[in-house]
């Protein structure tokens, strides 16, 4: 993945930003004489990283300068990524409703999509979460996937004072958890391991925190009469944990974890759709180019050379024919790898249908299950 443009809606208070294969550079020069002595920090550095940053979802914070400042209501950004070779995807944010956010894929890049009607966009206005959702499934980033794909962003838009620590960013000033493991895991180490360990820290912690209530409680106990009464209330609070757990209603849980099902499910038919989708992009793509005729006729340039009194020498012949000649073999080997391509894509769009197939047959069961469940538990309610 690499940007390829940042623009917004009011291009003429934020021109498009366009950025190199290579290594894009912010540089300023001072041509006013009277303002030689002064220096050249303070370019907006900060802020392009931090625009970036809230287009690849961000979570919306009022210290962040586009929340704290009304001026930038009017605001709507757009980000163009390179996913591969012939494919880009753009993402549209506004700032006033930025809990929405859109998305449109093209096979061009430096696209200006400002004024794209909304029925034209593959993906308008989606939630917040749909959204980051979407986004995961396009980055597709295999390493470190146990955490969301906004980990790794920190690294890669580092701010002025993430540089002081090559590990720490600021943000992580505070538990070594938040961090280490995920940093363990995209070094190549368990990551998982390194979280064991943080959470059994925490349970000897609390452990030790009980012994020491404990003995606390037992300052001063001489007698067993003493101890007996303790033991008697603590043996009351256990019986009425276990009288609560007896009336405990399982029915939401169970209501909660269908619902979650029904997400999941949901999740996995609109990544498969993503697919599906750029497969049937890519098949357009080969059954164009197939479509392709290499067109010259040689008669007609004969009688454009003889109309001119220019001589069309044999030799001259010869060299258009054996250019033709050449141009069909390489087309003909060409339309062979394509076609070989083209099955590829028909096997993978086949295997999609058939999982779509059975993702919505396993989504419209979950949906009777928690309709069932529902009902279930308005009926108890009622008696």
């Amino acid at each position: 993945m690499k940007i390829s443009k940042l623009y917004s809606n009011l291009p003429e208070l934020f021109p498009s930003i366009r950025f190199n294969e290579g290594l894009n550079v912010i540089m300023a020069e001072i041509h006013n004489p009277e303002n030689l002595k002064k220096d050249t920090h303070n370019l907006g550095k900060t802020t392009i990283a931090n625009l970036i940053d809230f287009c690849l979802l961000k979570k919306r914070s009022k210290k962040f300068f586009l929340f704290k400042h009304q001026r930038f209501r009017q605001f709507v950004f757009f980000l163009e990524l390179r996913l591969d070779a012939n494919r880009f995807l753009t993402i549209r944010r506004g700032v006033t409703d930025s809990s929405k956010i859109s998305f449109h894929y093209t096979l061009k890049p430096f696209a200006n999509l400002k004024g794209l009607p909304a029925k034209d966009w593959n993906h308008w206005c989606v939630s917040f979460d749909k959204a980051k959702e979407l986004l995961k499934a396009q980055l597709g980033f295999s390493i470190a996937t146990t955490w969301t794909f906004r980990k790794p962003l920190g690294y890669a838009l580092r701010l002025q004072d993430d540089y002081q620590d090559v590990f720490q960013l600021r943000k992580f000033r505070g538990l070594h958890r938040d961090w280490k493991p995920f940093l363990a895991e995209f070094h190549g180490f368990d990551g998982r391991l390194i979280q064991k360990n943080y959470d059994l820290t925490d349970q000897i912690k609390t452990i030790k925190q009980s012994i020491a209530k404990l003995k606390r409680q037992l300052i001063g106990v001489v007698s067993s009469d003493k101890l007996d009464g303790i033991i008697l209330f603590n043996s009351i609070k256990i019986k009425d944990f276990e009288r609560k757990l007896a009336n405990f209603d399982f029915k939401i849980p169970d209501q909660n974890i269908s619902e979650n099902l029904v997400n999941n499910i949901e999740n996995k038919i609109a990544i498969y759709n993503e697919r599906r989708y750029h497969l049937k992009m890519s098949l357009q793509v080969i059954d164009n180019t197939l479509d392709e005729v290499i067109k010259f006729d040689l008669v007609t340039i004969e009688r454009i050379f003889t109309e001119a009194k220019v001589y069309f020498g044999n030799q001259l012949r010869q060299d258009y024919n054996g250019l033709m000649l050449f141009l069909e073999s390489i087309s003909k080997e060409r339309s062979e790898l394509l076609l070989i391509e083209r099955l590829e894509i028909i096997k993978k769009l086949k295997k999609i249908d058939g999982e779509l197939l059975n993702l919505n047959q396993n989504r419209i069961d979950a949906l009777i299950v928690l309709r069932k469940a529902k009902s279930l538990e308005k009926y108890t309610r009622a008696n």
